[in-house]
């Protein structure tokens, strides 16, 4: 059992990342575009498009309706301006914040987004979902999703709610330094049974997996986060890197379920109507600790109460249920033995 305790990322620590925050110029049907350069799209409601130029000298191809040549990079939303006005439901983003705001009032001109009531907070612009503190956002981005961050001394990392087929995490001893960790993890979580399974088995997606053996001995560290795909979009919804806590060794039955807030609601004629809504993770875990790390893990748990944390109950990669990225509700170490003891800790995941 181990926990990383996050590091909140600042935007001093993002050096650099394939999600953009700004969109580019706008796509003009009588310029060339080289390959790889940038053009957007502005659509409804405040989204922009923005996509890549597939070739050189790409020029009259409309980008939406041209994917030989184009292909969709991200989308990101307009810029706030004070001069503009904004119909109800309307998003713009604050890119000092780096936070989305969706306009609660038709004919909104001039109000700031601080103002409740005519601009409601929607949540991270699509750069910083994956640094958030919430579950159910994602940065997602045409393949690959690359991140290079400056954290300081971190021992692992946390990656949930990810789309993608594999994700590697590299790790320099300094900005440009030497490698000193690196590892690479399939997202197939397909099984494979028999021959059929292996041609027309449904593609299972691994989504959520942890890295706690990282060096945390270089507080200049340089961290890459590498997520890619053949094909298609990839994301990452919860990106936590930090310090990892032994806690002890996970016993067997851990117990692992959902708290379901769907509604459910039976009429008086037998008629059943089901509305879906998010679910939480749960998880309880006995842990066999040792005796001379007793006031360091109570401590460490004690630190945590009021802080989102991911959980590891396990690190083989078949048990993805038992990492949860949450809080526990309580925690509770009963002396048992001489040299031993447990520890009773429940935790729910975040929605």
């Amino acid at each position: 059992m181990k926990v990383i305790k996050p590091t909140d990322i600042s935007a001093a620590m993002l050096t650099s990342t394939t999600a953009l925050e700004l969109a580019p110029a706008a796509y003009s049907a009588g310029t060339s575009y080289a390959a790889g350069s940038n053009a957007s799209v502005a659509g409804a409601a405040g989204l922009v498009s923005v996509y890549q130029s597939l070739q050189a000298g790409n020029a009259g191809h409309p980008p939406a309706s041209s994917p030989s040549w184009w292909r969709l990079l991200c989308t990101v939303y307009q810029a706030y301006s004070g001069a503009a006005t904004y119909a109800l439901g309307d998003r713009v983003q604050d890119n000092v914040a780096h936070l989305v705001y969706q306009s609660a009032a038709a004919g909104n001109i001039g109000q700031p987004l601080a103002d409740p009531t005519k601009w409601t907070l929607v949540g991270a612009n699509n750069r910083w979902a994956m640094f958030d503190a919430a579950v159910g956002t994602a940065t997602a981005v045409a393949s690959p999703l690359a991140v290079v961050l400056r954290p300081g001394s971190v021992s692992g990392i946390g990656l949930m709610e990810l789309v993608g087929r594999q994700a590697t995490i590299t790790m320099k001893d300094a900005p440009g330094g030497t490698i000193i960790y690196s590892r690479t993890i399939d997202l197939d979580g397909s099984v494979v049974e028999s021959v059929y399974d292996w041609f027309f088995a449904e593609f299972e997606q691994r989504s959520d997996i942890a890295f706690t053996d990282l060096p945390g001995q270089f507080e200049s560290c340089e961290l890459a986060l590498s997520i890619t795909a053949s094909s298609g979009s990839v994301a990452c919804g919860v990106c936590k890197p930090g310090r990892t806590i032994a806690v002890g060794r996970t016993l067997a039955k851990p117990q692992v379920s959902i708290i379901d807030y769907s509604v459910k609601a039976t009429d008086a004629f037998g008629a059943t109507t089901i509305v879906e809504r998010s679910y939480r993770k749960r998880a309880t875990f006995q842990v066999l600790t040792e005796k001379f790390r007793f006031n360091g893990i109570y401590r460490a748990l004690a630190s945590l109460r009021a802080t989102p944390a991911v959980y590891v109950g396990a690190e083989e990669l078949g048990y993805e249920p038992l990492l949860l990225y949450g809080f526990f509700p309580d925690f509770t170490i009963s002396v048992e033995y001489p040299d031993y003891h447990l520890c009773s800790l429940e935790v729910e995941g975040l929605i």
